[in-house]
This record gives structure tokens, C-alpha cells and sequence, in this order.
């Protein structure tokens, strides 16, 4: 227990070991609400995309604003291929809705 106080003491005099900065403390933060998300970063910006087609942008990870994509606009005519394919065996398949933990890359 002992080496544990002296290790913590020289990081504090090494300056490693430091209280949240008042920047931190007064970050304005967000929320978006998004389930099985995936974030990627592009043009300086963070963009989050989930479950039940949630997207957001921000500049920070801390502050969000929702946004629209033709995902999210136009889900029947950017899927409609594949919803047909989905629906084969199946008297009542609906679109609506069925985007389920979206996997996004930027390159």
C-alpha cells in the first residue's frame, strides 16, 4: 500500500496525475440518444449512426446535433433491393424501421 502512495505522490510532482481542467468542467454537452452505435471522423467533424436510424454530428464528442441522410430520408428507395431479398418467405415483412446496428467506415 505504501509503494501505491509514493507511486501516486511522484506522479502528482511529475505533474501526470492532475485534477479535470476548468475547460472539462465547463464543456456544454448534448445528447443523442443512439443504440449500437458507430462513430467515424471526417472534415474535422465526429458522425454517429445506430439503431432505429439515429444520426448526429459533432465537433467535440460531447455536444450533438441530430442530422438527416438519405438513410434516414429515403430508407425505402435506398434499400429497396434488399428489402425485397428480406421479405422472401415472408407474408408481412415491413421495411419500416428494420435498420439494425449499422456499420460505417470513411476512407
Amino acid at each position: 500500500m505504501k509503494w501505491l502512495l509514493v507511486m501516486v505522490l511522484v506522479l502528482q510532482t511529475l505533474g501526470m496525475f492532475q485534477a479535470p481542467s476548468a475547460d472539462a468542467a465547463a464543456l456544454s454537452t448534448t445528447r443523442a440518444s443512439v443504440h449500437d452505435p458507430s462513430v467515424v471522423k471526417g472534415n474535422g467533424k465526429y458522425y454517429i449512426f445506430g439503431t432505429h436510424m439515429v444520426n448526429a454530428e459533432s465537433s467535440n464528442l460531447a455536444s450533438w446535433s441530430n442530422m438527416t441522410t438519405s438513410v434516414n430520408n429515403n430508407y425505402a428507395s435506398v434499400f429497396s433491393v434488399g428489402a425485397a431479398w428480406a421479405a422472401q418467405g415472408s407474408s408481412n415483412y415491413n421495411l419500416a424501421g428494420n435498420l439494425w446496428a449499422p456499420t460505417v467506415f470513411y476512407n
